[in-house]
Parts: C-alpha cells; sequence; structure tokens
C-alpha cells in the first residue's frame, strides 16, 4: 500500500471526471433547457421515466411491510457518531474500513472503505488497488465504530486475498477483491457482516445530465 500512488490515481480519476464533464457540456445546456421547458420527464427518455415511476411505486408498497426506509441528506454533511436505530445499524454492517496489516501483528492506519458485495468479495475503488499485489498485506475491518455509551469498537478484521479473486477496472474507477472468511482480528465468521446487493435496473433517478435520446453505454450500464 502505498498512500502515494493511491493519491496520485484519484487525481487521475477526478481529472477524467472533469474532462468527460467539459465534453458533455452542450448536452448538460439542452437538458437543462428542456428541464426548463417540460419538467424532469422532459429531460429524459421515456424508458427511463417508466422504470424510475415503476421503481418508486415499488418503495412505496415496500415500506408498509417495514422495510425501504432511507435518509435524506441535507445540504450539509453532518455525521453521527452512532447509527439513529438497528435499521441502520445493520445497513452499515457490510461496508468495511480497508486498513494496513502490519508486520508486528497489528492492524495500522485505515485507508479507504469498501463494503461486501457477495460472500468472500470486497468492493472498493481502482485508485486504492490497482493492481492484485497492491491488497496483499491489508485487511477489511468490520464494526469500527462507536457503541451506544460513545466508546470505540475496534470490530474484527479479516485479511484480504487478491490471489482468490481480483478484478479493476480504471475506468470505472472499481475494483473488486476476494476476502479470507476466517478473521485475522478478532473473532466470528465473515458472513455475519451479511452484504450490500447490488441493483442493475435503470431508471434509479429521474434526470440525468443529457439530452432525451440518450442511450446508456455499456460501461454506463455496468456503472449503474
Amino acid at each position: 500500500m502505498n498512500p502515494d500512488e493511491i493519491a496520485d490515481r484519484k487525481v487521475e480519476v477526478m481529472k477524467r471526471a472533469a474532462g468527460r464533464w467539459k465534453a458533455n457540456a452542450p448536452e448538460v445546456s439542452q437538458t437543462a433547457l428542456l428541464l426548463a421547458q417540460g419538467g424532469p420527464q422532459a429531460a429524459t427518455n421515456p424508458e427511463r421515466t417508466a422504470s424510475f415511476i415503476a421503481r418508486e411505486a415499488l418503495k412505496r408498497t415496500m415500506r408498509f411491510h417495514g422495510v425501504g426506509n432511507e435518509r435524506m441528506i441535507g445540504p450539509t454533511l453532518d455525521l453521527d457518531d452512532v447509527p439513529p436505530n438497528e435499521i441502520a445499524k445493520k445497513a452499515g454492517r457490510p461496508i468495511a474500513r480497508i486498513v494496513e496489516l502490519l508486520e508486528t501483528n497489528r492492524v495500522g492506519e485505515g485507508f479507504a472503505t469498501g463494503f461486501l458485495v457477495a460472500p468472500g468479495l470486497l468492493v472498493t475503488n481502482w485508485h486504492v488497488f490497482a493492481q492484485p499485489g497492491e491488497a496483499i498485506g491489508c485487511g477489511a475491518q468490520f464494526g469500527f465504530e462507536r457503541n451506544a455509551v460513545g466508546l470505540l469498537d475496534s470490530g474484527v478484521v479479516f485479511e484480504l486475498d487478491p490471489h482468490s479473486f481480483f478484478l479493476s477496472d480504471a475506468a470505472l474507477d472499481i475494483a473488486i477483491v476476494g476476502v479470507r472468511t476466517a478473521a485475522a482480528f478478532g473473532s466470528g465468521p465473515l458472513a455475519d457482516w451479511g452484504t450490500v446487493r447490488l441493483i442493475p435496473s435503470q431508471g434509479k433517478i429521474p434526470i440525468m445530465a443529457f439530452g432525451g435520446n440518450w442511450k446508456p453505454t455499456s460501461q454506463e450500464k455496468l456503472g449503474s
């Protein structure tokens, strides 16, 4: 793990994003005009609008069964040390702090985050791990948070295992790396921490910064 390399790759990702934004400036302006003239449904294609409406209707139905709670994020990034309820606490369990595993049999500093998407598979960024070797000697620390009385729990650490699985993509800024199922520090199996289910469908937001004839590319489908 080289902090300077991680920082340089992060800047590279940001520069590429800025370049895409600049290249799409004419389409962004056209979308703003469509929004002003006809509202959100005029600013995207009918298929995406229909998908969004259907998904929102399903979410409203599921809320009657006590699931589907979401947090509305306000104008500031005010973060709480303690989850507001048990549903929020459970939702955060698959999220890990990525740390160094030091030769002195200690857990080092955290330098990134990731989350489990399947048993033994953790998603993070390409700028964190561009090559399999960079994940060697690192771990995923779950449950590193303050408890109800304000004390910091150290949680459980599982060693990353890029030999079992590793995939990275610079264009999508994504890396998927294997995780050993037995704890390196702490106790309990990896399965206890759950997973975050990825949703592959389009139409999760009503407005895109593109005109009404926009069609997703293969990379945009993968990154949805």
